[in-house]
Parts: structure tokens; C-alpha cells; sequence
């Protein structure tokens, strides 16, 4: 009996819109994935220094890095309530455009929502009043700078408490 021919590469490809490579195509260059294996925990598993190795190796681009953190981010955030502000759509414009020497060229990145502030985007710093205002930064900061310099695409920010002043709640985006 012979065997069923191999799926192609292209037809998977939508696992990750915009990408060129397909998720399990992606973790098998991180390391030896076999098929039945977590895909997206090998994804998972690597720090901002083994996603910025895939770039600077050419074994990914920085839209496929970013385009996983945010199909990962779209699965799990339902449940987690952490990612309150997404600039999605934004990442992966800029991810194309990302210096490919920095040192975290594409590595996907979140900000609190405490600081890191960039100039026209929300800022809210945990408070229901800025959310309800639809708070918007009125310039950036130099964290944000840096982070940007270093190469990093942020993809939007996290809960926080108001103010950052006590254990974060639920109450703020729930």
C-alpha cells in the first residue's frame, strides 16, 4: 500500500496569516519537531534571544515571528484577560519594514500598561477612567525608544493595575 503523498507546504500556510512559512514548518527550525508534537509550546519555549538567532540565521522572517506571537496571543487571551490593547495590524506592517541588524530584529514584544509609552497610541495605565476616555499618549517615551532602536515589534500591552499601585484585577478590562 503506498504511502499518502505529503501535505505542501503552501496548503498550511494559512496557520499563520501573512506568513511565508507554515506554524509547524517554523517550529521545526527552532528544533527537531516531529509531527504530533506541540507546535506552538516549542514556540513558546523561546526567549527573545533564540527568536532574534531565527532572524539573524534566516530561518524565519520577522513577519512569521510576529504573525505566531499573534495567532498565539488570539488563542490564549480569551482566557487569560492580558493582552488589553492589541496594535496587531501595525506589527506586521512594521515587521516588514524592522532593521534586520538590530539585535532583536522582529522579536515580538508586549508593554505593561504602565510605561513604554508611544506618542498616538492608548495609554491608560491601568485606569478605567483613561480606558473610558480612550486615553490616547501625547508623546513617547524613551523606553520606547530603546526598545524600538533594539529591534523589538511591539504587539500592544498587558493588564496592569491602576497605576501599578497594588495587585493587578480583573475589574479593569472584565
Amino acid at each position: 500500500m503506498a504511502a499518502a503523498p505529503a501535505e505542501s507546504p503552501a496548503a498550511r500556510r494559512d496557520e499563520i496569516p501573512g506568513a511565508a512559512l507554515p506554524l509547524a514548518a517554523l517550529a521545526a527550525l527552532v528544533r527537531g519537531v516531529e509531527a504530533g508534537d506541540d507546535v506552538e509550546g516549542t514556540l513558546a519555549e523561546l526567549d527573545g534571544i533564540g527568536s532574534a538567532e531565527l532572524v539573524h540565521t534566516r530561518k524565519c522572517t520577522p513577519r512569521e515571528l510576529v504573525a505566531a506571537a499573534i495567532a498565539r496571543i488570539e488563542k490564549t487571551n480569551p482566557r487569560l484577560n492580558a493582552v488589553v490593547h492589541d496594535r496587531f495590524e501595525q506589527a506586521l506592517a512594521e515587521a516588514n519594514a524592522v532593521d534586520l541588524s538590530a539585535p532583536f530584529a522582529g522579536v515580538p514584544f508586549l508593554y505593561k500598561d504602565i510605561g513604554g509609552f508611544e506618542a498616538g497610541e492608548r495609554a491608560t495605565l491601568g485606569m478605567r477612567l483613561l480606558r473610558d476616555r480612550d486615553m490616547l499618549a501625547p508623546f513617547g517615551s524613551n523606553y520606547a525608544d530603546q526598545i524600538r532602536a533594539a529591534g523589538f515589534i511591539p504587539l500592544g500591552r498587558t493588564n496592569t493595575p491602576e497605576l501599578g499601585l497594588c495587585a493587578t484585577e480583573m475589574l479593569y478590562f472584565a
